[in-house]
């Protein structure tokens, strides 16, 4: 997915409105996540959202409702009880659910109800994605309950182009069974690990269409 300008303008509004309510909970002394999301994580992560959304409704819209989670909640809501500093326990715990989100994206299987609950991943680049890559996955983030599998994008940023380009899947059981790699100690790359991780290879992820597959026993190989 090319992504449009329009698109940059919305995911930067919602890591401004994300750090606002940040600071709204952190004013009442309920910012306590162990995990920190930066605004810049915030950004990707709507930007890659979106691009997810529209693929899957794209080519399996007959079969399957996408919803964000922001969806299960009143924005309007939320922005009003932000802006007002609203000292309210209510206002605060309803935003405070919204803030601390048990996943990205909930795919609903039309046909029987079912449901699953995907994290969205997204690395950014300027160099074209390789299979050789590796991806590291908190391991706090994978002993979160409510998630069933991690769907991962490259945001890959070049001069005059920016585009999501979709990896694929990997069951959050998958997950926990991969190498860790502890806090403190060096990646492959020199870098140190500031948290335990999950080494995950790109070659783990599978295609959208296996994932639907997977979990409802749909044909997906659609073109």
């Amino acid at each position: 997915m090319v992504v449009p300008a329009e698109l940059e303008r919305l995911a930067y509004n919602v890591s401004v409105f994300r750090k606002e309510m940040k600071d709204y909970l952190s004013a009442f002394g309920e910012c306590y996540d162990k995990f920190t999301i930066t605004e810049k994580d915030t950004f990707l992560g709507y930007v890659s959202e979106t691009a997810i959304i529209d693929y899957l409704d794209r080519k399996y819209g007959d079969i399957i409702n996408i919803h964000r989670w922001s969806d299960r909640f009143d924005l309007g809501r939320i922005r009003y009880a932000v802006k007002n500093h609203l000292n309210d326990y209510q206002e605060i715990e309803y935003v405070r659910n919204y803030f601390y989100d048990k996943y990205d994206l909930e795919i609903v299987e039309k046909r029987t109800g079912r449901s699953i609950n995907i994290d969205v991943k997204t690395a950014e680049t300027s160099k074209q994605p390789q299979s050789t890559w590796y991806f590291l996955y908190p391991v706090v983030q994978n002993n979160r309950a409510g998630k069933d599998c991690v769907i991962l994008c490259y945001y890959y940023k070049r001069e005059n182009s920016k585009r999501i380009i979709l990896i694929g899947y990997i069951t959050e059981d998958e997950i926990s069974q991969k190498k860790i790699l502890r806090a403190g100690t060096k990646t492959e790359f020199g870098t140190i690990n500031q948290i335990d991780n999950f080494e995950t290879k790109v070659t783990d992820y599978k295609p959208l269409s296996q994932m639907l597959g997977y979990y409802y026993g749909e044909r997906a190989d659609r073109r």
